[in-house]
């Protein structure tokens, strides 16, 4: 299954988009990208969501770089099974070539138990193959018979140390917030409100917020980005009693945030409009009020 994101120098994530993919996907977490010839690898498995963002902002933002989020079919869950694999290396081969993979390959061994399907494909497959040859990837036959082979279901990028890329189904892939995704069953895709956080004059709306307590708030309906985990509420009493009702968020089913619970930052209607419009959620206002009080 899995995730893979194709970003570009441009791509702007929130920080609730990047838990979204997480949250989806929490068995790994990986990146590659070439510069100056060489070819960077860094993937681990996250403990927590401060780990993501931590490893997203400093390997990601602001270059070209393919990340893969790990949701766990075959094998176990660790860090070598994260994404990327290597496929070919400088010594052996004279280049460069990783590869991440999206989906569930059928017909490929499955012997060693604790490692992926993605995994043993390489082993079998493509290494022997790109090893004779590593300008197959360059042949659109041989590319029109990898898709075949694997499957229109099935997404593979790969990254030589030279920067040249070759996406695999790249059809199947779709763009949001200026990057290529390669599905939309691994994220919530389904939510309406895809627009990347702008800085500005979104944090001009943030900063008139202020503290409630959710225990005041008896109804509990409309969007809902990360089932439950967050939402958007009608202040029920005000509803009742003020034909301009607030509209708040709430933040005390964010477990990684304990020191918050039954906290909500309330906005009037008009204003959490907006927000909701833009995707903002409790984990960036909660960020954004973080920052303003250490800053």
């Amino acid at each position: 299954m899995c995730l893979i994101t194709i970003n570009n120098t441009e791509t702007l994530f929130t920080s609730a988009w990047l838990l979204d993919f997480y949250r989806y996907n929490a068995d790994g977490l990986g990146v590659m990208y070439a510069e100056a010839g060489e070819l960077f690898i860094e993937k681990f498995v996250p403990k927590s969501e401060k780990q993501v963002l931590n490893f997203y902002r400093t390997h990601v933002d602001g270059r070209e770089a393919v990340v893969h989020w790990r949701m766990r079919t075959h094998g176990a869950t660790n860090t070598i099974n994260a994404h990327p694999y290597e496929v070919l290396n400088r010594t052996e081969h004279g280049q460069d070539l990783w590869m991440m993979h999206n989906g569930i390959l059928s017909g490929v061994a499955s012997d060693v138990k604790e490692m992926s399907d993605t995994w043993h494909f390489i082993r079998d497959t493509l290494k022997p193959l790109l090893a004779q040859n590593v300008d197959l990837l360059r042949n659109p036959a041989f590319i029109e018979l990898l898709e075949d082979r694997i499957g229109s279901s099935n997404k593979l990028v790969f990254l030589y140390n030279l920067g040249r890329r070759t996406i695999i189904n790249e059809a199947a892939f779709t763009d949001f917030s200026g990057a290529r995704l390669s599905n939309t069953y691994a994220w919530s895709s389904h939510a309406k409100h895809n627009t990347a956080f702008p800085e500005e004059p979104i944090k001009s709306y943030l900063k008139s917020g202020k503290k409630g307590n959710s225990k005041d708030y008896r109804s509990y309906h409309g969007y809902s980005p990360y089932q439950g985990s967050n939402w958007w509420s009608l202040n029920a009493q005000d509803e009742e009693d003020d034909p301009d009702p607030i509209r708040s968020v709430g933040l005390a089913s964010f477990s990684a945030y304990d020191d918050l619970e039954n906290t909500v930052y309330e906005y009037p209607e008009a204003v959490a409009n907006l927000l909701h419009d833009y995707g903002i959620t409790g984990a960036d206002i909660r960020s954004y009020f973080t920052e303003e009080v250490s800053a």
